[in-house]
């Protein structure tokens, strides 16, 4: 016997070797499960070197038993050691258990977003809706029987509800204040789904399961009736915020509910039942608002006078109290102010036209620039950069102010074209130079450097001048 025939026969045949390999990695695959106490082979770089390649092997043995090329006593084995073979299913029916303790705990399939425990069944369950069409029958009719949602927005529809079953438990009713709410206010976006809710029930299109479980927690699905105590309650908590029910109608975060206040004024004396009336009159509400905000604003405006000794209102030192004084001269030339308020403010020296002063005052240090200048333009110098914005602002409104301004102007020959005045000064003055000099205009460089500039300037810009100008300069020779 030779060398070679002798070490086979220790070594044994080829299946004896194959045999005792996998014996080796069976070995193996029991001693992992001793240290770990399954048979779930972790990922790297988690697992012990001396386990690298059992995950590989484990796939080799189920892929074996999926083509039924797995020996029987192999199978045995593995089996008695509680080996999956199909691992997917046996972590879905792990779940599906974990579901179905849930639904009979909660009475729901609907795993609440705030229970931090469930958040893995929870993206479970999310799974199942996105692979619904990879899923066996088996397990879609056992997801069915325990009243499974399929359809993600259902999810959302019942996180929604648990959103409300919060804010009942919080304030002891389902009536969630709506878009006047305060930004920090928790339940906010809740209110949209309300007014969905109910906007779906009265067309007849909300589904019957989502009804019970709305009645289930005492909702109101025909909130007319509940509306206004909807609105009392946001009022409350204006009140508690800011210590008053004056809700500004003009109130970015309030608008609407400074409308319905406003609308129970109206209501007062009319269509208000007694015990609203007597809701209201208990928390402070202030049936006569403009009374109350013009004794407030009148304070004001006095301890204002005290400070600065007069009433004229800059918006930089009080923008509020300034649209307040700017409102009353509105009202005052409506003849909408009552009697006492004209003759209170007239006590405190209040100013009913403060412009026709102001500008009277600008009028008069025209007259007398024009008096000092010969001329309406004035330059925008420290001294006279006011004097210049107020002659601007003349000039844009010259067709929008009164004839008896525009009169008084014109009879100081305020020039309300300056550009074309000063055009048609260039103008003469180049005619002028023409005749002395002919049309040299080089010479002007030195003798008029801004009629130099102004001659340019024409050649520059032939394209824009107005026609009527283009044919006048024609009419003297102007070389272009």
């Amino acid at each position: 016997m030779n060398h070679r025939t002798k070490r086979k026969k220790i070594r044994g045949t080829k299946e004896e070797r194959w045999e005792r390999l996998w014996c080796d990695k069976f070995e193996l695959l029991c001693q992992y499960k001793k240290e770990f106490g399954n048979l779930i082979i972790i990922k790297e770089p988690d697992l012990p070197q001396k386990y690298k390649h059992l995950r590989g092997w484990c796939t080799y043995q189920r892929l074996k038993y999926k083509n039924n090329d797995l020996m029987p006593h192999r199978f045995v084995l593995l089996s008695n050691e509680g080996f999956s073979f199909d691992p997917y299913m046996e972590l879905w029916e792990k779940h599906y258990s974990q579901l179905a303790e849930y639904k009979k705990e909660f009475g729901t399939c609907h795993i609440n977003i705030k229970h931090e425990l469930y958040m893995l069944l929870r993206n479970w369950c999310t799974q199942q809706r996105t692979q619904k069409n990879k899923l066996s029958l088996y397990q879609m009719n056992k997801l069915d029987a325990i009243g499974f949602y399929w359809k993600p927005w259902e999810e959302k529809w019942f996180d929604k509800l648990d959103e409300l079953k919060e804010y009942k438990e919080k304030y002891g009713n389902c009536n969630v204040p709506g878009a006047d709410s305060d930004k920090s206010f928790p339940f906010k976006g809740l209110a949209f789904w309300i007014d969905e809710i109910r906007t779906n029930y009265n067309r007849g299109t909300l589904k019957d399961k989502y009804k019970k479980e709305l009645e289930k927690i005492g909702f109101v699905f025909n909130c007319r009736n509940n509306n206004w105590e909807n609105r009392y309650y946001q009022l409350l908590e204006f009140k508690d915020k800011y210590g008053h029910c004056n809700v500004p109608i003009d109130s970015k975060d309030y608008k609407s509910l400074g409308i319905w206040v406003q609308k129970q004024r109206h209501q007062r004396n009319k269509e208000m039942l007694p015990q609203r009336r007597k809701m209201l009159d208990k928390i402070g509400f202030s049936w006569n608002f403009h009374d109350d905000h013009f004794e407030k604003r009148y304070k004001r405006l006095m301890k204002f006078k005290k400070k600065y000794g007069h009433c004229r209102v800059n918006n930089s030192i009080d923008s509020e109290l300034s649209k307040w004084c700017i409102g009353l001269r509105s009202l005052y030339n409506k003849k909408e102010l009552k009697e006492e308020q004209i003759n209170k403010l007239n006590e405190l020296g209040f100013d009913w036209e403060p412009y026709n002063k102001l500008w009277d005052k600008n009028f008069q240090n025209m007259r007398e620039f024009i008096i000092e200048n010969g001329h309406s333009r004035p330059s925008s110098t420290r001294d006279s950069v006011n004097l210049q914005k107020w002659a601007n602002h003349q000039r844009s409104n010259r067709y929008k102010m009164s004839p008896d301004r525009r009169n008084k102007l014109d009879d100081i020959g305020f020039d309300w074209n300056p550009l074309e005045t000063e055009w048609n000064k260039y103008y003469n003055d180049f005619i002028s130079f023409v005749k002395r000099h002919g049309h040299r205009y080089q010479q002007a460089k030195s003798k008029d450097i801004h009629l130099f500039n102004w001659i340019l300037a024409q050649r520059r810009n032939k394209s824009k001048l107005p026609p009527e100008k283009i044919e006048k300069l024609k009419e003297i020779n102007f070389k272009w």
